[in-house]
């Protein structure tokens, strides 16, 4: 079974080709091997390969009602702490399976609110921001909406989201006291 050129391959495909149900693919991509040979595991295995499928993560976002992705969302790519951000947000996302979609507010609320909104849209599992300010009605809105977020670096007065921050207040406590000595 050759791939047709420009026909994706499906998991109707790969279940013919190894001689199981489609249901016995799905238990494989979703590893739940309790009731799965050897045999059966390094067949479908070769066949994903040989045919370079692919599953469809809009499909089983779909089915499971989560996208494995995550909005993040900073307010300045350009600034030296963003990078070091998404690079600590990429690599613990990844432990756990999750991809993230990357955007740049610019500092300004109102390219913010459209990244929030384009990327609840997107059907992200959550969204990680790094706030440029001034949406705290906003947020509150969408909390209301049970949106999961987490503020990154910058918190706001309202209390009502996990925020993760650099250890910067207690630094300058322990600089301060350095250069009392």
């Amino acid at each position: 079974m050759d791939k047709p050129k420009g026909k994706k391959i499906t998991i109707v495909d790969v279940a013919q080709r190894a001689g199981v149900s489609k249901t016995t693919i799905s238990r494989y991509l979703n590893g739940k091997f309790e009731y799965m040979s050897e045999q059966s595991k390094e067949r479908i295995a070769g066949v994903i390969k040989e045919l370079g499928y692919r599953p469809n993560n809009l499909a089983r976002s779909l089915k499971s009602q989560h996208s494995r992705m995550l909005g993040v969302i900073v307010s300045d790519i350009t600034s030296p702490f963003s990078p070091i951000l998404l690079k600590g947000i990429s690599d613990c996302c990844g432990r756990y399976g999750y991809r993230i979609l990357i955007a740049n507010s610019d500092d300004d609320s109102a390219k913010e609110r459209e990244y929030i909104l384009s990327m609840i849209d997107q059907q992200v599992d959550g969204i990680i921001l790094n706030t440029a300010g001034k949406n705290s009605d906003f947020l509150l809105e969408m909390s209301r909406e049970n949106i999961p977020f987490v503020l990154a670096d910058r918190p706001l007065e309202l209390k009502l989201f996990d925020t993760v921050r650099t250890a910067d207040q207690q630094i300058i406590v322990d600089t301060l006291a350095f250069l009392k000595e």
